[in-house]
């Protein structure tokens, strides 16, 4: 798995991702993290992976940093092999990937 961020080099520092599997579930979990003001495209390659294709769950949290009232947004998509993902300004996205024992459509 690839997760690419095809921006300035200074947006590398201000956007952080991770990968993890759910020890229940066996979901895969990628959280990605826009530290920035403005919007960022990140292209992520899950080329190889079982649940890749599949349906998953796409869950965002962004607003004001010193908003204490924000509220995560929740939906349901597919995601291909090869995607782009749009990171709004202060934003947290999460994808859960099932891993066949979970059902996101």
């Amino acid at each position: 798995m690839i997760i690419a961020i095809y921006e300035y080099t200074g947006v590398k520092k201000r956007i952080a991702i991770s990968v993890v599997r759910d020890s229940k579930s066996n979901d895969l979990i990628i959280k990605l993290v826009n530290m920035l003001p403005v919007t960022v495209h990140a292209q992520v390659d899950l080329k190889g992976l079982a649940s890749a294709g599949g349906p998953a769950k796409k869950i965002v949290l962004q607003d004001d940093p010193a908003d204490k009232n924000a509220k995560p947004q929740e939906s349901s998509i597919t995601l291909a092999d090869k995607s782009t993902r749009v990171l709004g300004p202060y934003s947290v996205t999460a994808l859960r990937l099932a891993s066949g024992k979970s059902n996101y459509e």
